[in-house]
């Protein structure tokens, strides 16, 4: 890039889901069921879908991921299961 114009990488505006590492963009787009997983990469303005990984029920829970310096390791946030318990406890001291 020579610092000229603008290019949309994504609509996604969830800022827990860019990471910028070397001269690539990951970003993680949980707004499709199951999440996509894609890069862009900054000199040739490509982006690309690595895959698709299933992040789970949504959760009101801080979403996350992150990929390792040398590109070759993800690990993201991965909700299982969602459950609340309410239990009444009588003659309590």
């Amino acid at each position: 890039m020579n610092g000229e114009g603008e290019a949309r990488v994504t609509d996604n505006s969830d800022l827990q889901d860019y990471r910028l590492r070397s001269n690539t963009i990951w970003l993680l787009d949980r707004s499709t069921s199951p999440a996509k997983f894609e890069v862009f990469d900054l000199s040739t303005h490509k982006q690309t879908r690595l895959g698709v990984v299933d992040t789970g029920p949504p959760a009101n829970a801080p979403p996350g991921f992150d990929v390792s310096p040398d590109g070759r390791t993800v690990i993201y946030t991965r909700v299982d299961a969602l459950e609340s318990d309410i239990m009444l406890v009588e003659n309590f001291h």
